[in-house]
């Protein structure tokens, strides 16, 4: 039964119309599965830059959070950081 199957597949390759439209469907999909790799890699790439900004920032907080628990004043951690005292201070009042 398979082999008929198979049989009457190459028969209709044969046939030009057939041929035609088994080559755009092929092509089609072939589109449609390279479209959905790079969407796939774009949105791994996205969720890395996403997720090492997210790392950074809670670094930064930590940091922060440490240094003014040890007593540092706000215009020393933003000067030991490199950080703008507006950030320091918006760091640790998310922090409370």
């Amino acid at each position: 039964e398979d082999i008929i199957k198979a049989i009457g597949a190459v028969d209709r390759m044969f046939d030009e119309d057939e041929r035609k439209i088994y080559e755009v469907r092929m092509q089609a999909m072939a589109e449609v599965a390279s479209k959905i790799a790079s969407a796939k890699a774009h949105g791994r790439k996205e969720g890395l830059e996403k997720g090492r900004e997210e790392g950074i920032e809670l670094s930064e907080s930590n940091m922060v959070m440490k240094a003014s628990q040890a007593g540092m004043d706000h215009a020393t951690i933003a000067k030991l950081f490199d950080l703008p005292l507006e950030r320091v201070q918006q760091l640790l009042s998310d922090c409370a």
